[in-house]
């Protein structure tokens, strides 16, 4: 199986630590909040620690709340080739991130609610993640252990590219929701890259959630009646899909708020 490494930032600094060292840490932190982040696609491992930590500063300096444990989870996201063929290659792996992630969430046996907070494909991944927490299956991939107990979870997603109909009850992610008491989904109408999501599956030509947000016209219950999914059009910093972009506009605050709980 995959092996996970743990890095902990302690005084500026980043040494690995058993993951053991993270269970003991939450389970004496009775009650700190658990915030989970997933970056998005291309993210070298050279500049993960960096952007872990602009993302970290950025929630903490939008949000008033208790010190959180904040895991930034990463997965195998380098560039591969020219655009085509890397996201060709991302399509295949979302799907086992998203196994992993929801492996190691489940390893941590936490009682309590958590806060996920995605961009792009790492939103992919936290809705995978959590639609198999519920019991659900992704491509032939199921936890051995389910269904995990699920605590009033809060997800924020930021330009999240996966079909916005992932979530319906015939969707991907049709089990996603399911012990979720918020989304907030922040979402760019003129968002150059999501517009041309359309190819990353051409035969069925789907529709970003990040760029028209998480809707299902077509459905007898549309998700944008559900009252635990707010969405905003952040088209205001126009044309662009850097994660930076959109956690610098007026919108952020939302999405942070809602992974601490507020």
């Amino acid at each position: 199986g995959q092996r996970l490494e743990l890095f902990q930032l302690q005084q500026g600094c980043w040494s690995a630590q058993p993951l053991e060292t993270l269970r003991e840490f939450i389970s004496a932190a009775i009650g700190q909040r658990v915030v989970i982040y997933v970056h998005g696609n291309r993210m070298s491992q050279q500049d993960l620690h960096l952007r872990a930590l602009q993302v970290y500063r950025r929630l903490v300096s939008h949000v008033r709340c208790e010190p959180i444990c904040f895991i930034a989870f990463s997965w195998p996201s380098d560039r591969n080739g020219g655009l085509g063929k890397d996201v060709a290659i991302k399509k295949l792996r979302l799907n086992v991130d998203a196994y992993y992630l929801a492996s190691f969430v489940q390893s941590l046996e936490l009682r309590q609610p958590i806060g996920y907070l995605g961009y792009s494909f790492g939103s992919a991944v936290i809705c995978g993640a959590h639609h198999l927490l519920a019991g659900g299956t992704l491509n032939g991939y199921q936890l051995s252990e389910f269904p995990t107990q699920l605590y009033q979870d809060r997800i924020s997603l930021i330009a999240p590219a996966f079909d916005r109909q992932s979530l319906t009850a015939y969707g991907r992610f049709s089990q996603a929701l399911v012990g979720v008491e918020k989304v907030v989904n922040l979402y760019n109408s003129i968002d150059p890259i999501l517009k041309r999501f359309r190819f990353f599956d051409r035969n069925t030509s789907p529709i970003a959630a990040g760029f028209a947000g998480i809707l299902d016209p077509s459905s007898t219950s549309p998700l944008d009646a559900d009252q635990r999914i707010v969405q905003f059009d952040c088209r205001c910093i126009g044309r662009t899909h850097s994660e930076l972009d959109y956690q610098n506009s007026s919108c952020a605050e939302y999405a942070f708020r809602n992974v601490v709980g507020q």
